[in-house]
């Protein structure tokens, strides 16, 4: 059974917990930062984003009952449409189905509560398990985008653009 995700709007009270992904060292590798990553700093940026909310990017914290288990992100594109983010930590939690139920219920929040027409994400193709969190979630895929780096490869892998099947 997958489990309840509940997605609460992004405090300062969080800034803390994002920091602590800082000490994550498998986290620190998928999401493209040093390791070990300063958490001052980290802290610093994540006080800064509840500080200063921007239209731009909605971020809600995941949680499994009162337990922090990540974020979403949704990032403006268009009137109406937004781009899917999303972050399980720490990656201790990661092969349990969270990122799958993270995204069903930021694709929901989105359709719903936002009332969004369009949601889309991208996978780096080399993060198999990305890629299947959001074709898990009802995403299909739609096209190759751009190259990107995925866990300091030397090789640039292609990601996938991804966009949902029906509207919720």
């Amino acid at each position: 059974m997958a489990p309840e995700i509940q997605l609460r709007p992004y405090t300062r009270e969080h800034a803390s917990i994002l920091a602590s992904y800082a000490l994550d060292e498998v986290y620190c590798a998928h999401e493209g930062w040093p390791y070990p990553s300063d958490p001052a700093r980290i802290l610093a940026w994540a006080e800064h984003l509840a500080d200063s909310p921007s239209d731009d990017l909605i971020r809600l914290m995941a949680s499994v009952g009162d337990v922090p288990v990540g974020y979403v992100d949704f990032q403006r594109d268009d009137a109406g449409v937004r781009e899917l983010g999303y972050a399980i930590a720490p990656s201790r939690l990661w092969g349990q189905g969270l990122g799958t139920a993270a995204a069903r219920a930021a694709l929901d929040y989105g359709f719903v509560d936002m009332q969004l027409n369009r949601i889309w994400a991208e996978a780096v193709e080399a993060n198999a398990a990305s890629v299947r969190v959001l074709e898990r979630s009802g995403m299909t895929f739609v096209r190759y985008g751009d190259d990107a780096r995925c866990l300091d490869s030397r090789r640039a892998a292609t990601v996938h653009r991804m966009r949902p099947t029906t509207r919720r």
